[in-house]
């Protein structure tokens, strides 16, 4: 490391502690104006911009279609299910209607299971 910089320090000092200053100066000079005169081009940016807003749109269009889809499914599931909630709540109120009398005999009991689908042994 000390090496090199003692050859850094010798080739500079052959060249002349002036003109490398100088070169380094107009070096960075000329790289200063390059990049004062270079920007990116305006139609490429809007190019970009007009791209990018039509995936947005088309991607927000998309997921406004899948949520409008579930929205309708769900909606369907409710009204099925609302009407059999109605229907079970008309039953309910059937059956609360009704008086019902504890069996007496065990034949009254074994009928009683077979027409609601439970076999006695």
């Amino acid at each position: 490391m000390i090496n090199l910089l003692a050859k850094l320090k010798s080739l500079i000092s052959s060249f002349g502690f002036k003109n490398v200053l100088i070169a380094c100066l107009v070096l960075a000079v000329v790289g200063l104006g390059w990049l004062s005169w270079w920007s990116p081009n305006p139609v490429d940016v809007q190019g970009l911009l007009s791209n990018l807003e039509k995936r947005l749109t088309e991607q927000h269009q998309k997921e406004i279609l899948d949520r409008d889809g579930r929205i309708r499914e769900l909606s369907n599931r409710l009204v099925v299910s609302d009407s059999k909630l109605k229907a079970l709540q008309k039953r309910l109120a059937e059956v609360k209607d009704e008086t019902i009398v504890p069996p007496t005999t065990n034949k009254e009991l074994r009928d009683r299971f077979i027409a609601l689908g439970f076999t006695p042994k």
